[in-house]
Order: structure tokens, then sequence, then C-alpha cells
């Protein structure tokens, strides 16, 4: 699916989008996952995800990383 439809059929359908980053934070604050960091890194390696370094700093200080 485009990424860009697939938010915007979401929006529509009344629901909050957020993307991987968004999701790994959430994950991090409900105490599902020791670490925004690791898995950062470990989408990087699998998924070859590209974050650039200033929103992984951003992301990682959301999270007290």
């Amino acid at each position: 699916m485009d990424e860009k439809r697939g938010r915007e059929a979401a929006r529509h359908c009344g629901l909050v989008v957020a993307g991987a980053l968004g999701e790994l934070i959430h994950a991090k604050l409900s105490g599902w996952i020791p670490n925004v960091r690791n898995e950062i890194q470990r989408l990087r390696l699998d998924a070859g995800f590209f974050v650039d370094g200033t929103v992984e700093k951003f992301i990682l200080s959301q999270v007290g990383e």
C-alpha cells in the first residue's frame, strides 16, 4: 500500500496516524519495550529504515534516552 494513501484513508476513517517512530515512543512509554535506540537500530539493519540524525536525537530525547 502506498503510505501516503494509507495515511489519508486512515485519517478519513477518524483514526489517529503515527509513523514507526511514533509507535516506538508509544511502546516505550507504555513499558512494552525497554528502549527506543535499539529498536531504531534493528529497523535500520533489518528493514533498511532511514532516520535523519536530528530526528533520531529528538525522538530519543522524548523518551529520556
